[in-house]
């Protein structure tokens, strides 16, 4: 994904990974992104700048930019 390193197999982040939420690959997120403890996230994902999904959350769809789910 441009602008993003790939930090682990399939997936690219902008900022360090989150800890404690599960990352499905193939998945992005860009700069500013907040995922909350026990989420889970992808695959086929991306979450756009600033966005926030909250704990226990599953996302597997983008999320525009600035938004918030769970």
């Amino acid at each position: 994904m441009p602008g993003a390193p790939e930090r682990a197999p399939g997936i690219w982040s902008v900022d360090p990974l989150p800890e404690n939420a599960a990352l499905v690959a193939p998945c992005y997120l860009g700069k500013n992104v907040s995922v909350g403890a026990g989420a889970t996230v992808g695959p086929h994902t991306a979450l756009l700048d600033n966005t926030a999904v909250g704990e226990g959350a599953m996302v597997q769809r983008t999320i525009a930019e600035g938004a918030s789910v769970g």
